[in-house]
Formats: structure tokens, sequence, C-alpha cells
């Protein structure tokens, strides 16, 4: 396994409030170990995001239900295809 994290399954849509979001499952080496996670990913629409303190910020994304059900869809989809590929980081 490459210290590189590598996608095993990934998906990404925009949404009808004009933000992005991805969904990626990936799996990388932990202390020579094979690990998987799984990243959620929002990239804000102007007006959504919020600087906060220490170079951190929050993002915002508006969904109607038909996306709050798809993403919570690829949420389930991505940490089978995680939980299939390696033992959870965080486990």
């Amino acid at each position: 396994m490459t210290d590189e994290p590598q996608a095993v399954w990934e998906q990404t849509t925009g949404t009808a409030a004009g933000s992005r979001v991805a969904v990626k499952a990936a799996t990388f080496s932990r202390a020579g170990q094979p690990a998987s996670a799984i990243s959620l990913i929002v990239a804000a629409a102007s007006g959504y995001f919020t600087a906060l303190p220490n170079d951190a910020g929050a993002a915002t994304a508006l969904l109607s239900s038909t996306e709050a059900r798809s993403l919570a869809g690829w949420l389930m989809e991505a940490a089978d295809a995680a939980d299939a590929a390696a033992p959870g980081l965080f486990d």
C-alpha cells in the first residue's frame, strides 16, 4: 500500500443552493498498516462560509430533502466501501 490516499469510492454533486458536496472513501497507510476513512467535503457558495479562529472555517450546505437523502445514501455507500477495503482509522 502506498503512503498516498487511494480513493475506493467517490461521488460529487452540486446543490440547488449553489454549493458542491463530495463524499469520498479512501485507504492509506498508517504506521505501515492499511487504514480507511471517509471524507465529507463542502465547497460553500459565497455567503455560506464563516471564518473561525485559528485559521479554521465552517461551510454550510443548504440541502433539499431529496439532496439530503442522496447524501445520506452516499455516506452509507462510502462507509461500506471503506469497511471492505481496510480497517477503519478510528475503529
